[in-house]
């Protein structure tokens, strides 16, 4: 039976908003650095003189001349050179971001990875078969939900990682399991077969009465 994992819908939606905020700040540094900095640098620098040769009478007449909001701008930028720099290098730093989260978005919301009755494809064209595995590596999958799939690719190593916060949960446990069924135990390294893990009841037992049995119920290699 084929099960296939697709993009956990919350790992999407982090990137898409990560996509916004980085590119709206972006776009927001630069209309700063372009327009909004030099037009309240302009109108401060006219309010002061007028503050300077007591003409503020004039102000909201100028104002009204040139379409300014006639409330006062403060005063001006003293390092005005830096704060426009800082703008544009803003605007450098998080826009890239932003254009590499979009484009994980855009890339990422049509992917799958699936396993069948033989092994393993997926929707950018890794595709083997269950005895080209070398080794299921799981040592971060008790607390981090990744395993790494290592590989042979005719003469190539290759590798793929199963994650469970960015794949759907449930499906990325079930091609675990498929993949643990049709492996040998001595493959699976960096922890112990999934159905060992789900036989021990954690909530009554301790961490090192978890790892004993584990140990104990784990294949034993012959002498």
């Amino acid at each position: 039976m084929a099960i296939r994992a697709v993009i956990n819908s919350r790992y999407l939606l982090r990137a898409g908003l990560l996509a916004v905020f980085c590119g709206g700040f972006a776009l927001w540094s630069l209309y700063d650095g372009t327009i909004g900095y030099p037009k309240l640098q302009v109108r401060a620098l006219k309010f002061e003189k007028l503050k300077a040769s007591d003409r503020l009478d004039e102000w909201e007449a100028i104002c009204e001349e040139n379409g300014w909001p006639n409330s006062n701008p403060g005063n001006p930028k003293k390092n005005y050179d830096y704060s426009i720099f800082q703008q544009f290098l803003m605007a450098g730093l998080t826009g890239p971001v932003g254009l590499l989260f979009l484009f994980f978005f855009l890339r990422s919301r049509r992917q799958w990875m699936e396993s069948h009755e033989t092994g393993i494809r997926t929707s950018w064209g890794q595709d083997f078969e269950f005895n080209q595995i070398v080794t299921l590596d799981k040592k971060k999958w008790k607390n981090k939900g990744i395993g790494v799939i290592n590989y042979k690719d005719t003469d190539r190593k290759r590798r793929l990682k199963l994650d469970d916060c960015k794949w759907n949960t449930d499906a990325t446990e079930a091609i675990l399991d498929q993949i643990e069924s049709n492996i040998q135990p001595e493959q699976i390294v960096g922890g112990p077969p999934q159905h060992l893990l789900d036989e021990v009841d954690y909530d009554q037992q301790s961490p090192e009465d978890i790892d004993q049995e584990v140990d104990s119920d784990a294949p034993q290699e012959a002498n």
